[in-house]
């Protein structure tokens, strides 16, 4: 079994101080929120989106920790009537741009 943390459980945290609690619990992987009813602290879609050198660092920074990535959370409502366009934005941004995709 496998037992991770959602970064957004220590937002007020560095990415940095999030990632030594994650090994320092032994756990093998960090869930993401990337937008939406997150305000993605952890995380800067655009940058990473946009940059594959910014990528590599960032997936090798959860490497080094022993981590992987368990999920990129895009929490919202895209069935929203009035929000829910926007709220699609984050869900479908490039997506086929991550290594894995």
């Amino acid at each position: 079994m496998e037992i991770g943390l959602i970064t957004d459980s220590l937002s007020s945290r560095s990415f940095d101080e999030v990632l030594g609690v994650a090994a320092d619990l032994d756990l093998s992987s960090i869930e993401l929120p990337t937008g939406n009813w997150s305000e993605a602290p952890h995380l800067d879609l655009d940058a990473l989106l946009d940059s594959e050198a910014e990528r590599l660092a960032y997936l090798g920074k959860i490497a080094q920790a022993g981590l992987r990535v368990s999920a990129l959370n895009a929490n919202g409502n895209q069935l929203h009537p009035v929000s829910g366009p926007e709220q699609d934005l984050v869900l479908r941004a490039r997506r086929s741009d991550w290594p894995g995709s």
